[in-house]
């Protein structure tokens, strides 16, 4: 499944790369389509009076740029910048994280919660639960889970006399820590 995104997400950031090294060529080829057009219905003399308007300036605009032509430019190439830049972000997000990323992702900040996951993981009630946090403030452990990740701290707890938690759900959870 992973190779397959990443070959997918290879893919379209080849063609958007392409894409973005064969615009301008296009745009060239384009504007030299509309300018063959353009001039195919001239004759020879009107192509002269055109140019030597445009080098007098004093075509049908004064020989200068008009606005509204400044303006459909201006336009035409912010919505091609808008177009790279949506393509970018969309490449962007589709792009893997990397495996620290992913960890960080999945990473639980709450003491709580992390517990009650791990609890649930292992079958353990809400009153095992409890007894294991008895039996790890009794001792000096910073969480039940201490004594859930190391067994042998759980039966040594439990063996204890002076122990407030009871014995009975202690070996009871040591069973089904030790089975799993």
């Amino acid at each position: 499944m992973m190779n397959a995104l990443t070959t997918t997400t290879r893919s379209r950031s080849l063609w958007l790369e392409r894409l973005a090294h064969a615009l301008p060529y296009l745009m060239f080829a384009a504007a030299m389509l509309l300018l063959d057009r353009l001039s195919r219905g001239a004759t020879q003399e009107e192509f002269f009076k055109s140019l030597q308007q445009s080098v007098d300036n004093t075509g049908p605009n004064g020989g200068g740029i008009s606005a509204g032509g400044v303006i459909i430019f201006l336009s035409i190439i912010g919505a091609l910048v808008g177009v790279i830049a949506i393509l970018n972000r969309i490449a962007s997000r589709r792009q893997p994280r990397t495996r620290a990323a992913a960890v960080a992702a999945k990473t639980n900040h709450q003491p709580r919660k992390l517990a009650k996951e791990i609890a649930k993981a292992a079958g353990l009630s809400g009153e095992e639960m409890r007894q294991l946090k008895a039996l790890a403030e009794q001792h000096g452990h910073a969480s039940p889970l201490t004594l859930l990740i190391c067994p042998s701290l759980l039966i040594e707890g439990a063996r204890r006399e002076d122990t407030k938690a009871d014995k009975a759900i202690l070996a009871n959870v040591a069973r089904k820590v030790i089975a799993k």
